[in-house]
């Protein structure tokens, strides 16, 4: 799940992503499964869709991004 916490957004148009390994937002501590955490790079286009979508929802820094019809 990505949260606003987890992308770095910079004025100049430049982002990350913080992709946590999946084992660790189920809260395993078998480390085989766990992985490692990642910062990967975020076309520009995509930091101003963030951008402007976080602002829009006026989400917070523990709130999902993109969630389901469901829930």
């Amino acid at each position: 799940m990505l949260r606003v916490r987890d992308v770095e957004l910079a004025d100049d148009g430049s982002g990350r992503l913080l992709i946590h390994p999946q084992g660790q937002e189920r809260r395993e501590t078998d480390s085989e499964r766990a992985g490692a955490e990642r910062r990967v790079p975020a076309y520009r286009e995509l930091v101003a869709l963030l951008k402007a979508e976080i602002t829009r929802r006026d989400l917070r820094p523990d709130d999902a991004i993109f969630v389901l019809d469901d829930g």
